[in-house]
């Protein structure tokens, strides 16, 4: 039980931290720019998702090219 309760108020501690420390030379907190930017790539995901689009599709590309040529498994 004194585990969870110390898990809860590390949460607890950690989120007013957040809250409460602004951003310098802006006017919002760290934990408003946190939740924005998770926000905006899972935003990025369903979009990319919806239209069938892959957004790692050129790092899948150049993956794919290496392995092709041999070089993926040590090959000179």
């Amino acid at each position: 039980m004194q585990v969870i309760e110390a898990i809860e108020w590390f949460l607890g501690a950690s989120w007013d931290f957040f809250t409460e420390v602004e951003v310098p030379g802006m006017g919002f907190s760290f934990a408003a720019l946190f939740v924005g930017l998770f926000l905006a790539t899972l935003g990025l995901r369903f979009v990319c998702m919806m239209l069938g689009v892959s957004p790692y599709g050129a790092v899948l590309a150049v993956v794919s090219d290496f392995k092709r040529k041999g070089k993926g498994r040590g090959d000179k």
